[in-house]
């Protein structure tokens, strides 16, 4: 069984930043203005880091690919394809989808962002369903 280390969280003004992961004192800083939504997908995104070890990399192209793949790990967690469909078919808009899933914008984006061709395939199913029951 894997060793579960402890991990602290706390929140701080963090200027235009929502949050981080300090591996060096295990702490998760959060911005202390995020809303609920804003919080909840901060700090999963968060958490993956430390889950992962992860630390930040000077080079920006290394950096940029483990943003990249933390987003897509966390848009996953905080957005299943089934509650996604289920959202799609009765939001009209990005704020209703927001809103109904719980999460920022940046992380619907990303949600969208990294559906696979079989999950693009699998909404556009779900959604001419019900467009052709109403």
């Amino acid at each position: 069984m894997a060793r579960v280390e402890t991990v602290t969280i706390r929140t701080a003004d963090l200027g235009d930043v929502d949050g981080m992961w300090d591996p060096d004192t295990r702490i998760i800083w959060l911005h202390q203005d995020l809303t609920p939504a804003e919080r909840r997908c901060t700090l999963a995104h968060e958490i993956i880091h430390a889950a992962r070890g992860d630390e930040h990399c000077r080079d920006h192209v290394l950096n940029a690919r483990q943003e990249r793949l933390v987003d897509e790990i966390a848009s996953r967690l905080l957005i299943p394809l089934d509650l996604l469909a289920d959202a799609l078919v009765w939001c009209h808009d990005d704020a209703q989808l927001c809103d109904a899933l719980d999460v920022d914008l940046d992380t619907l984006d990303a949600r969208r962002r990294f559906l696979t061709l079989e999950e693009r395939h699998y909404l556009s199913a779900r959604i001419s369903t019900i467009e052709h029951v109403a």
